[in-house]
């Protein structure tokens, strides 16, 4: 048993399923631009984040493993 492998395995598995987002907030410093993950929970795409992730959000841009953007 390698733990190298089991964990190499398990990145593989989950990657097509977990969202990294770009966050714009407009922030009392000024816009900045925020960075998050999120997990696909079903076969919709419909995700889930942490609310201080996107909570003031201007624009999300949210881009799968493959490299696959969206903005909303």
């Amino acid at each position: 048993y390698s733990r190298d492998n089991a964990i190499t395995e398990a990145i593989e598995k989950v990657s097509p399923g977990v969202l990294s987002l770009k966050v714009v907030k407009a922030t009392e410093w000024g816009r900045r631009n925020i960075m998050g993950t999120a997990i696909i929970v079903d076969e919709r795409g419909y995700a889930i984040t942490n609310h201080h992730v996107v909570d003031g959000a201007e624009k999300i841009t949210a881009t799968l493993d493959d490299k696959t953007t969206d903005e909303c």
